[in-house]
């Protein structure tokens, strides 16, 4: 009987647990790319409004003492 492999019982952690660890990291990933693209659309947009609002502010007053 010792040319018999034995049964052993395996090592690995369950399937369930190994999931759910990756879907929770899928979604933390897939909420931050969100994030950073929702900040990269407005970046520009904001920036222009900034910079015409700026422009307003310094304009005015030009144009109301001159």
């Amino acid at each position: 009987m010792s040319g018999f492999p034995r049964i052993m019982k395996p090592k690995a952690i369950r399937i369930g647990e190994i999931v759910s660890r990756t879907e929770y990291s899928a979604q933390l990933i897939a909420r931050a790319q969100k994030l950073e693209a929702g900040i990269n659309m407005a970046g520009v947009t904001g920036f222009v409004l900034g910079l015409l609002f700026a422009v307003l502010l310094v304009l005015i007053p030009l144009l109301w003492m001159g």
